[in-house]
């Protein structure tokens, strides 16, 4: 009985050994992955900031939004209306972030839900990055010899990067420097952890304390509600199907019986057919819409529509190089015809507006 006792316990032990290695493995690499994600997580800030460097987010929909109306990251006022921010942060996502991915937010949220939730949780991080440019970058040399711009600790061990941080933004109110600088860094920059970033940005968009209080708008209304959500579905979900120029099939070739790629056209005809449908429908909601404009005499609101198109440069280039006319607003100067200048035209800005069309008095 005793050696029967001892048998199981030396079973006991052998199989609680190896349940525990087990866990210790399954620990490890629960570990390594929310250190990867993370780090991960952090390095999306950096690409999406150095993106907009470059001119590529997506950001009409965004400023033009009525929680925002302003034409860059600098202007956008986090303290008025703070009761907002959560609505603004999740904007940022749907109507600049998700754009630039050439994704819908309803795809994103049903079908990678958990993109979505990571755009969401680094929209007011980045955001506050992007406003206030506090990222702090340094010339590095990669393994190819080439220099990057780097602004990322290299951690030891298994710890997450941690991104650098001009210490030049707590000369702008003390109070972030007590309590965020409270050793008093002296160098350039300083490294913050992914949740320390967040919390510095709260700070810094809506102020070291904050509380937030609801308040009715009189000028709303259910068109008004209905004309946002309208916009918002539009700026968030219309994404055109791409054509696969490229797209290829296999066959049996009928001589050689062997297995041979050759050009989907079937494939490449649909897609360029639905597209054409999708833009034709798109085309319709923007005639219909202006035409309601006119038939209201919102003529103010055709001409911003206009000058919108004309000023792009996307479009204007695209317009030169196909059609020796212009489609650009001109001037009449005596005989001489002048083409407007449209690349700093501020579409909010009636007063110049004025000007630079010479409204007649």
């Amino acid at each position: 009985m005793i050696k029967n006792d001892t048998k199981k316990d030396v079973q006991v032990v052998a199989s609680s050994t190896k349940l525990i290695d087990e866990i210790n493995l399954n620990l490890n690499n629960i570990q390594t992955g929310k250190v990867a994600g993370i780090t991960n997580t952090m390095r999306l800030i950096d690409q999406f900031y150095r993106l907009n460097e470059m001119g590529g987010l997506m950001t009409s929909s965004f400023f033009s939004d009525e929680l925002i109306k302003t034409n860059s990251f600098q202007s956008i006022d986090f303290e008025k209306k703070k009761q907002d921010n959560n609505l603004r942060y999740k904007k940022f996502v749907d109507l600049c972030l998700i754009p630039t991915l050439k994704t819908s937010k309803d795809k994103m949220a049903v079908e990678e839900p958990f993109k979505y939730e990571t755009l969401r949780e680094i929209s007011q991080s980045l955001l506050n990055c992007l406003k206030n440019k506090i990222i702090s970058y340094n010339l590095e040399t990669d393994k190819t010899g080439k220099q990057i711009k780097n602004c990322f600790t290299n951690p030891v061990g298994s710890k997450p990067v941690e991104i650098e941080i001009k210490t030049s933004i707590f000369n702008l109110d003390k109070r972030l420097g007590d309590k965020f600088n409270s050793k008093g860094s002296k160098g350039s920059s300083i490294s913050f952890s992914f949740e320390k970033l967040k919390s510095l940005s709260q700070s810094m968009l809506e102020g070291i304390s904050s509380r937030t209080t609801s308040s009715g708008n009189p000028v709303d209304s259910k068109l008004s509600q209905d004309l946002e959500n309208m916009k918002t579905e539009i700026s968030s979900n219309i994404v055109f199907d791409e054509v696969e120029l490229n797209a290829t099939k296999k066959v049996i070739d009928a001589k050689t019986g062997k297995e041979k790629t050759v050009v989907d056209a079937d494939r490449i005809n649909l897609q360029k057919q639905r597209r054409k449908k999708q833009v034709e429908n798109f085309v319709y909601v923007i005639e219909e819409t202006i035409t309601k404009l006119i038939s209201y005499a919102e003529f103010k609101a055709v001409q911003r529509v206009a000058l919108f198109i004309a000023k792009n440069n996307n479009f204007a280039n695209w317009q030169k190089k196909n059609y020796s006319t212009s489609l650009n607003f001109n001037s009449s100067n005596g005989t001489q015809v002048q083409k407007v200048d449209m690349e700093d035209l501020d579409l909010d800005n009636e007063k110049l507006i004025a000007s630079r069309l010479k409204a007649k008095q």
